[in-house]
């Protein structure tokens, strides 16, 4: 049934020189779409480290005001009195 020798019904992994082009820009896409997504991801993840470099002193102030705050309750619940 092929012209190339291959019995029926298995068809051959490659029919000629277009077939390969047609594989190998396959082959090109789906390694632009992976170079693509690498470079979305490290550009979200520029935008995240950004945020956090840009608001470091307002997250460890406010960190700090959280630790203080909860030393002043345990120290409440342990009995010590502020009045």
């Amino acid at each position: 049934m092929w012209e190339n020798g291959a019995r029926a019904g298995n068809p051959p992994l490659y029919e000629g020189p277009s077939e390969r082009f047609c594989v190998s820009i396959g082959i090109e896409i789906m390694r632009n779409i992976a170079q693509a997504q690498i470079a979305t991801g490290l550009g979200d993840l520029h935008v995240q480290c950004d945020f956090l470099l840009q608001n470091y002193d307002l997250r460890q102030e406010a960190r700090t005001n959280e630790v203080e705050s909860l030393k002043n309750a345990k120290a409440i619940l342990s009995g010590a009195n502020f009045r």
